[in-house]
């Protein structure tokens, strides 16, 4: 038997149901689905299923998918995945359920510091790191349902240092590296060598564990003595990301501000750890002189949220918050033997993580459009390089990638089309936390990125991913998350952007604003906040801002989608609080309506054409949910494809008026999905994978 069939069925037996992308639900398109008590959902037969997921040993009908289910079969290989963390709890904390996909193809976890600090029982530092190594090899075994047996080998490092890496005895694709660097709260330590932040900012050096006095007896001496400067270390990492060729690198958060921090009112929603924030930052810059496993660019950086996600509202369902906390409690040992420093029952802080995962930035939604030549155009952004793909001819083959200007982005890019035909990207550039914005030249080719600034130059790291809005007359409007906890937004009347920007007020304002034209050419904006959805509207095109009762609901548990329906107004789409299956809401409407489809992450694709609404967004298992409403206000019809999606999807409609699903995969390829004919949003050809 193979073994990654092995360790996903060995996944299914330990309850992660949720997680895989082999287990989906095909739901028929010919029926909305209908929900049970306690929201689940109920099959055709009547079984209630959590999440949309069928319980183990419940496969279903043997037979063929029902008539009009959906078709898109995937053709990816696979990709091979990177967790970089700072402390060894912390990828089953904060990466966990995206980290589970990596065991069925390859994953590589690398553990920067020994997180020797915070241990209650085990004073000598050197036993308590080990300890929690050995929390990090059964959390690993737990992971791959296999036993918890591991081959531990010295690896030197081009730079002289060796670090540990570990393979699973039955599981060559499964391995962890360990560092073993001192970590932050060592205070002893840390007179005499730098935190992982303050090497990322190019301070000092990091030792390892056995380097000070203060470690205690029994560091193993292969791994004692040793120091890293700031470039020897994203050097090593560079070195393992090309030894093991990640095509997805999840690293945490580096733009975080620390916990105790002047700007108190953000702290609960954006304070972090100092090793997560210099981890992720270290990480970064290693990343960028990766270039991916074939050298040409293709990886995917993902960013994750560390604790300040128990401050947004949980998205992991029923089915597996249960099995993150079961593999937190496995990475403790039984009564804490590996680790007895956290309570795992603490209600205020580790319980919180169970029910949560939060990327820092998502791709975004609006990432296909048509260019002036009516060719579909595709964006994203690998290696911190803006990629693009494009159609060939109109409703042709595609090409690419190839690559826009600069470097040093955030994954995040959105792409909108003048009156003139002129595609015009937007991005977030980390080195200097600013909005920049480039345009399509004569050619083809792209300007050099330029500049909007930061509504908050002094405490730009805090500043939201950009949406944008164009008009009917070619008004663009630019709307971020700002520092005071509001939205701030700058405007280009012709060829000429707004000096300044401008605040609009409001409290509590999320990362995951979205900014849209109505029919009338008024802008409206919309921003997720901790108790539902706040709004503001142009009484008349051009004119300002004016707060308006956008709703309650609770607060969205991701990246609100604003799109105008058949009617000319704006609805919004985004994924619930607590079930994170995507509800909407209407220009009037006061509460959200559900829609009654799976469990989803980060962001809710739309496209509409005449009467018809498209919604596309990635389960949690990586498979890619479809809605149809075929009537304003009428009823979605959910189907499940089958596919292996990192990020959100985007849909557009082709020159031919063929809607077209874009995903990209976990081997940071392209995947686009057609529909077969101008008229159905429920039946596809294959997925076709680009690059």
């Amino acid at each position: 038997m193979k073994r990654g069939i092995r360790a996903v069925e060995a996944i299914l037996a330990l309850g992660a149901l949720g997680v895989m992308s082999s287990v989906v639900a095909a739901f028929p398109e010919d029926h909305a689905r209908n929900t049970g008590a306690h929201g689940k959902t109920a099959d055709r037969a009547g079984r209630a299923f959590a999440d949309g997921v069928r319980p183990s040993g419940d496969r279903g009908p043997a037979s063929a998918a029902p008539a009009g289910a959906a078709n898109g079969h995937w053709t990816g290989p696979g990709g091979r995945y990177m967790q970089v963390v700072a402390h060894e709890d912390d990828d089953s904390l904060f990466y966990y359920p995206d980290m589970i996909r990596s065991v069925a193809t390859d994953s590589t976890t690398v553990y920067l510091t020994s997180g020797e600090a915070t241990g209650r029982q085990f004073h000598n530092r050197c036993v308590y790191g080990q300890h929690r190594e050995d929390g990090a090899r059964a959390a690993w075994a737990r992971n791959a349902g296999l036993p918890d047996h591991w081959t531990r080998t010295p690896l030197r490092l081009p730079g002289g240092q060796t670090v540990e890496v570990d393979t699973l005895t039955s599981a060559a694709n499964i391995r962890l590296v360990f560092f073993k660097l001192h970590e932050a709260g060592d205070k002893p330590a840390m007179r005499h060598t730098s935190s992982l932040e303050k090497l990322s900012h190019g301070t000092g050096g990091a030792t390892t564990l056995g380097s000070e006095h203060t470690d205690g007896a029994g560091c193993d001496p292969r791994y004692a003595h040793q120091r890293y400067t700031k470039r020897q270390l994203e050097d090593a990492l560079t070195w393992l990301m090309q030894r093991f060729g990640p095509t997805v690198v999840l690293a945490q958060d580096p733009k975080s501000p620390p916990t105790q921090s002047r700007f108190t009112h953000i702290v609960t929603t954006m304070g972090d750890h100092t090793d997560h924030r210099g981890a992720g930052r270290l990480v970064a810059d290693a990343a960028a002189r990766y270039s991916g496993p074939q050298r040409d660019g293709s990886v995917l950086v993902r960013y994750y949220r560390d604790y300040n996600i128990r401050s947004s509202p949980p998205n992991l369902g029923s089915t597996i918050a249960p099995a993150k906390r079961q593999l937190f409690l496995t990475y403790l040992g039984p009564r804490g033997a590996n680790d007895p420093g956290p309570n795992p029952n603490n209600a205020t802080f580790y319980v919180l993580f169970y029910s949560r995962q939060y990327t820092r930035w998502t791709n975004g939604t609006t990432w296909a459009v048509q260019d002036g030549a009516k060719r579909l155009n595709a964006f994203a952004v690998l290696d911190g390089r803006v990629a693009q793909w494009q159609q060939a001819r109109p409703g042709g083959p595609w090409t690419g990638p190839t690559f826009g200007p600069g470097g040093g982005l955030a994954p995040y890019v959105t792409a909108v089309r003048d009156r003139q035909g002129v595609l015009h990207l937007f991005a977030l550039r980390m080195s200097d936390d600013a909005i920049v914005t480039a345009s399509q030249t004569a050619s083809g080719g792209w300007t050099n990125w330029w500049s909007l600034g930061n509504p908050d130059p002094d405490a730009g790291l805090t500043v939201g991913a950009p949406s944008v809005a164009i008009t009917p007359s070619g008004d663009m409007t630019v709307a971020v998350r700002n520092l005071d906890g509001g939205v701030s937004v700058k405007t280009r009347r012709g060829s000429a952007w707004a000096k300044h920007w401008t605040g609009l007020s409001a409290k509590g304002v999320r990362d995951g604003v979205a900014a849209v034209a109505d029919a009338s050419g008024r802008v409206e904006v919309f921003a997720p906040t901790d108790t539902g959805v706040a709004r503001w509207r142009q009484q008349k095109p051009g004119e300002p801002f004016v707060r308006v009762l956008g709703g309650s609901g609770g607060p969205p548990a991701g990246p609100v989608t604003a799109a105008v329906d058949a009617t000319g107004a704006a609805r919004i789409y985004y994924p619930a609080s607590g079930t994170a299956s995507t509800v909407t809401q209407s220009d009037n409407g006061l509460r959200p309506d559900p829609l009654y489809g799976p469990m989803t992450f980060e962001g809710t694709a739309v496209a509409g054409t005449g009467q018809r609404t498209v919604l596309a967004a990635r389960t949690t298992g990586g498979a890619l949910a479809l809605g149809v409403q075929d009537a304003p206000y009428g009823p979605y019809r959910w189907s499940t494809h089958r596919a292996d999606v990192i990020g959100s999807p985007a849909l557009a409609y082709d020159a031919d008026g063929r809607l077209v699903v874009l995903a990209f995969g976990s081997d940071a390829r392209l995947y686009t999905m057609r529909a077969t004919s101008a008229g159905t949003a429920t039946s596809f050809t294959d997925w076709t994978r680009t690059g």
